[in-house]
């Protein structure tokens, strides 16, 4: 639920010298000189008047555009945006590149349902993008090389994320794909430099080099429901190190996990490990590329304390036994997080990722 609120206090004056409010009728009175949107599920469109409307026109058979002197871009109406290209032979602009150095936010008004091709492609002030949730598809290319860009906007009701879509938005830190999207496709977020972060809920396909090259990526956070992974997924990750994934996932590409590109070939990447279940397709993978497994049947609970859940003060305990101190063998069994035997530092480091909700253990 989103609230918007606008100040106006400079602004009566103005709108009393030209005869009227009328224009203001979405505000509602207040004494502090503060108006407020009507709240909405959706997002709200800012009031726009024609002096801040400096360009505008159409982007789909229903659909409308307006930029504001702010800087803010509104696509309103009901359907489809057109699709843009961006080809040398054959170029076809958005009708607002000519500001794309203007523009610095996007919302798309409830009823649009697509997001064309390479619409804001290289519009290189847009930090932030509101979308919602009557869009169900992001075309292709169409956030690609917006190096501004803060954050992906939220997209409930998005169920495919085209080709390139995300591609080189180098100031993206961290990315959230909702359980919506059924298809993330080949090279949506390749090449994000400053990613760090990933949380992929049920999306059933993950499409080749989807994040490729984000070299600053170090978690990755994949739920259950995720039913493949294409080539090249990861490749070019050095910062990730490990990788947690549910029995649940029937195929795994080539070079989907734990790869960078060597000299003349991609190589394993030094000390990569894949956390998994015996018997399934992680581990399989793993075996046959030669990357390190460690299967999450195998691991002690990490429930120390006995307390019925693997928490903080389990952590202290295991800090403690990792310094030399003693306790009984069933708190030593429920130690052993990584099943080798051993109750050591690959046990504490394992026990604070649990802690820390990224390595869910089997008990």
């Amino acid at each position: 639920m989103k609230k918007y609120k606008r100040l106006i206090s400079g602004a009566i004056a103005a709108v009393m010298a030209m005869g009227g409010a009328g224009a203001f009728g979405a505000f509602a009175d207040n004494t502090d000189g503060a108006a407020l949107f009507s709240e909405s599920t959706n997002v709200e469109l800012p009031p726009i008047t024609e002096d801040e409307v400096i360009a505008s026109g159409s982007c789909g058979d229903d659909l409308t555009w307006r930029l504001r002197e702010s800087g803010t871009l509104t696509i309103s109406g009901t359907g489809a945006m057109n699709d843009y290209l961006s080809t040398m032979a054959n170029p076809i602009e958005a009708p607002w590149f000519g500001y794309k150095d203007k523009i610095n936010t996007v919302i798309i008004g409830q009823g649009v349902t697509y997001i064309g091709k390479y619409a804001f492609e290289n519009c290189t002030a847009i930090e932030k993008v509101t979308v919602n949730d009557s869009v169900t598809s992001i075309g292709e290319g169409c956030f690609c090389d917006c190096s501004a860009l803060k954050e992906v906007p939220v997209m409930n009701g998005v169920a495919l994320i085209s080709r390139n879509a995300f591609k080189r938005c180098n100031s993206l830190t961290s990315v959230t794909i909702p359980d919506s999207v059924d298809t993330l496709d080949t090279n949506a977020f390749a090449e994000c430099k400053a990613l760090k972060s990933v949380k992929i809920g049920s999306v059933a396909t993950v499409g080749a080099g989807a994040f490729t090259g984000c070299t600053a990526l170090s978690y990755v956070d994949i739920s259950t429901g995720v039913n493949e992974f294409r080539n090249s997924v990861f490749t070019n990750c050095p910062s990730l190190k490990w990788v947690t994934i549910p029995a649940e996932v029937r195929e795994i590409g080539i070079y989907a996990f734990g790869y960078v590109d060597g000299t003349a070939e991609r190589t394993i990447l030094e000390g990569f490990t894949i956390y998994g279940f015996r018997g399934s397709r992680a581990e399989s993978y793993a075996e046959y590329r030669g990357i390190a497994f460690k299967a999450l049947d195998d691991m002690g609970s990490g429930d120390i304390d006995g307390s019925g859940t693997t928490d903080l003060e389990d952590l202290v305990i295991m800090q403690k036994i990792a310094a030399g101190w003693k306790t009984d063998s069933g708190d030593m069994e429920a130690a052993d997080v990584d099943g080798d035997g051993d109750t050591d530092i690959d046990d504490l480091i394992l026990l604070q990722k649990a802690v820390a909700g990224c390595v869910k253990s089997s008990q």
